[in-house]
């Protein structure tokens, strides 16, 4: 059986040929997540782009750019053992950062998710998400695992067409309700899914008796503004300080 980076190898690799590109860089926190088999990229939390930039080749190479505070965490630690390379800049000067990237593009045509070392290079097309849409048989096991997990409840939320429109979970513990695991299929956004998952999970929880329930977000994205439509306040914002 193929192992998880040789299937998302092989579907870039059918996605560049799509799209008549030699490769892409990777700098939101999402598809960072999907090219390296679950590696985070994240210091604050309050945005989707990352800290590090992977650059993945219809070679199936792929290296990480980080800049000189940050690669010897992603040398170090997060990215150990995943062949993964990893690439460093000086964050004080953008110019030598730029010349670095170039020399590593070359003349290749190479397309980003985010607005990367002021390259402009072409847009990632937004098809690129499908390749996110069927999960590897790894990413199976953390769905099972959540399914496992002691206390927990999840949901499937299906279209009237009868497509997988979203899912979500909570876990249910001494009358606290934890409502986590939030997604929705990119093309049912905005048609109310995520809205109706909170609700069935908070009705849920309400039938076990809790009285309490918690859920964590992005600050100002939609999936605050959905939770607290429906009665949620927040608590607390985390802040990190990135230098």
């Amino acid at each position: 059986m193929a192992s998880e980076i040789e299937v998302k190898t092989a579907r870039l690799g059918e996605f560049l040929d799509n799209h008549h590109l030699d490769g892409v860089m990777l700098t939101l926190r999402s598809n960072f997540a999907w090219i390296t088999a679950g590696k985070c990229n994240r210091i604050a939390n309050n945005t989707p782009v990352g800290v590090a930039t992977i650059l993945a080749t219809r070679d199936g190479k792929r290296v990480c750019l980080a800049n000189r505070i940050e690669a010897p965490r992603f040398r170090d630690e997060e990215l150990v053992g995943t062949g993964i390379e990893v690439v460093e800049f000086p964050w004080y000067d953008g110019a030598a950062g730029q010349k670095i990237v170039r020399e590593l593009i070359g003349g290749r045509k190479i397309a980003g998710d985010s607005e990367n070392f002021g390259l402009h290079l072409p847009q990632l097309p937004g098809d690129f998400t499908a390749l996110r849409w069927e999960l590897t048989p790894e990413e199976m096991e953390v769905g099972r695992a959540i399914f496992s997990m002691p206390a927990a409840l999840c949901y499937l939320a299906i279209a009237a067409t009868g497509q997988p429109a979203g899912g979500a979970a909570a876990a249910i513990r001494n009358g606290l309700a934890t409502l986590f695991a939030d997604s929705t299929v990119p093309a049912f956004r905005r048609s109310g899914v995520h809205r109706e998952l909170i609700a069935a999970r908070l009705n849920e929880a309400i039938a076990l008796g809790c009285d309490l329930a918690t859920a964590s977000t992005l600050p100002g994205s939609g999936s605050q503004r959905n939770y607290e439509r429906l009665g949620f306040e927040v608590v607390y914002t985390r802040v990190t300080m990135v230098g």
